[in-house]
């Protein structure tokens, strides 16, 4: 299993994840008629360690939008996101908030590095 569907799959087994979103954990971007809370991810980059053997690790960064109505759920779901990450050797490097004028929906925006001990395979 890649470092992101294990990623996936603890934050779906997770249960203050679950209790805020469901199942609602969605790659780049949100449905067009979103059910909120809900949260997307994708990878900004994903640089290897190079050796003389070759690619020996890599720091993928990756970024995490927790959706919800109000600003108590979204840092709610940024809390719990956290938290069930953290066995990946996470740590947040960024995290912003947003209002989103048009929609009214609030956003907290996590950018998280961690460091994994094999590269993945390039599709």
């Amino acid at each position: 299993m890649s470092y992101e569907a294990e990623m996936f799959t603890t934050l779906l087994a997770t249960p203050d994840v679950v209790a805020i979103v469901g199942n609602r954990i969605y790659p780049g971007v949100l449905p067009s008629v979103p059910m909120l809370p809900a949260l997307t991810y994708q990878l900004i980059s994903a640089p290897r360690n190079m050796t003389q053997e070759g690619p020996s690790g890599m720091r993928p960064r990756y970024r995490w939008n927790c959706f919800a109505y109000t600003y108590d759920e979204t840092t709610a779901l940024a809390k719990a996101v956290a938290l069930a990450l953290k066995p990946f050797r996470v740590w947040i490097d960024q995290e912003d908030d947003h209002h989103e004028q048009l929609t009214g929906l609030f956003r907290r925006r996590l950018e998280t590095l961690s460091w994994t001990d094999a590269p993945e395979e390039s599709a």
